[in-house]
């Protein structure tokens, strides 16, 4: 099976290489500007298992029912939903060839395809040498099998140059819109253009009358469109401005006793997150929260805090803060939401979102706090016209992923 241009790893997982794909039932999120995937195999002597997140790659497969639940050194669990045989390219004798590879995980939410050395030596029937910076597969026949040298970093790293990554799966449009949580059509569409979700392949004979969507439909508030003048000169850098509003009670509490959620919103790079409350007079905790990651995470401080008027923003121990923090505080004229008009949208899309997701999946209200922390994630990492196309986690940190 052709392949990307990837990279092949042998030795122990170094410290920070631990991580996580988000997928979301087949439709990986991977922001990207190249034409090539990256695809990262790691040969490790830890691993008890071959281990693999390209289903594509399996000649044969078993589903597993229930998942096989594997833990990590961080102690992180990743289930493991499938078992079979794949065959993987290593380079030989200046050429390729195959290495199969027998009782593989398949695991879709782990980082990278992780070929245990241990059970190459024990089911397999290879054996291995290592020494002067070169590490040797053998067969018992004493044939090699692949041959890699070790870089600065003490991995045996290997560069393959070959072609495509994953086999596309075709889809239709409405798929893809309900697999995206109920985004738009065409901004779904766009990232399948645009390559920034990978793995799908649209069917481009979708007829116009099937483009309907029953849940959206039902879901969509009803309301004009509100006029949403700005204020003040747009902010130029991040953290400049933020708007933030409160929303709630819920009728129906979460599994953890919230009734209410509060948003942060960056005016530079649209990025928001997201906290869920017992009660409003949390929201200054809540900002606590929002205040710490911003100086942790970027080494910067709030230098505009937007909100309306809403009691929570105008207890004497926020104000206090603010102004100890430095932090000025702008607020809309009273009874006059449309002038905090990013966050007013903002909370009308996710409540849009998260009834679209209840409605589709048949989910219980109470876990409308799940929804929401998955639409905020995906409103994060979907383009928008207001910045030129691109994601607010791509502007925020100048990377795809």
């Amino acid at each position: 099976m052709p392949r990307a241009k990837g990279r092949t790893y042998i030795g122990p997982i170094p410290r920070g290489l631990h991580g996580d794909i988000e997928e979301m039932a087949g439709a990986t999120i991977m922001p990207m500007e190249e034409d090539t995937l990256p695809c990262t195999k790691l040969y490790i002597s830890g691993a008890l298992q071959h281990i693999s997140l390209y289903k594509a790659d399996f000649t044969s497969y078993t589903p597993l029912s229930p998942p096989l639940y594997i833990g990590t050194a961080n102690n992180h669990k990743f289930p493991a939903i499938g078992t079979g045989m794949l065959v993987v390219q290593v380079l030989a004798n200046g050429g390729e060839s195959g290495l199969t590879l027998h009782n593989a995980l398949y695991a879709p939410s782990v980082c990278y395809m992780l070929v245990s050395i241990g059970t190459l030596d024990r089911a397999e029937g290879y054996t291995f040498h290592i020494g002067g910076g070169r590490l040797q597969i053998i067969t018992l026949r004493s044939e090699p099998v692949s041959e890699v040298t070790c870089n600065p970093c003490h991995l045996y790293k290997v560069e393959c140059s070959l072609e495509s990554a994953y086999a596309a799966e075709d889809m239709s449009v409405m798929e893809l819109h309900r697999r995206l949580r109920h985004i738009s059509i065409a901004a779904a569409c766009k990232l399948v253009e645009s390559r920034a979700v990978c793995r799908i392949k649209l069917d481009p004979d979708t007829p116009e009358v099937d483009l309907d969507c029953e849940a959206c439909i039902i879901t969509h508030a009803t309301c004009l469109p509100m006029h949403k003048p700005h204020a003040s000169t747009l902010a130029q850098n991040f953290r400049d401005e933020v708007h933030t509003d409160v929303w709630g009670p819920s009728k129906t509490p979460t599994k953890g006793g919230h009734h209410y959620f509060i948003t942060f919103t960056d005016d530079t790079t649209c990025f928001t997150l997201v906290y869920l409350m017992g009660k409003k007079s949390e929201a200054i905790k809540a900002y606590k929260f929002f205040e710490a990651w911003v100086i942790t995470q970027h080494s910067t401080k709030i230098k505009v805090l937007h909100s309306d008027c809403g009691g929570e923003y105008l207890s004497k121990e926020f104000d206090e803060h603010l102004v100890a923090a430095g932090t000025v505080q702008r607020l809309t004229t009273h009874d006059m939401p449309q002038l905090n008009g990013v966050t007013e949208r903002l909370n009308w899309m996710l409540l849009e979102r998260i009834r679209a997701l209840r409605y589709a999946s048949g989910l219980p209200q109470m876990l409308w706090g799940e929804a929401l922390q998955h639409a905020t994630w995906l409103k994060n990492w979907t383009a928008t016209r207001t910045l030129d196309g691109k994601t607010p986690f791509k502007v925020l940190y100048g990377t795809p992923c």
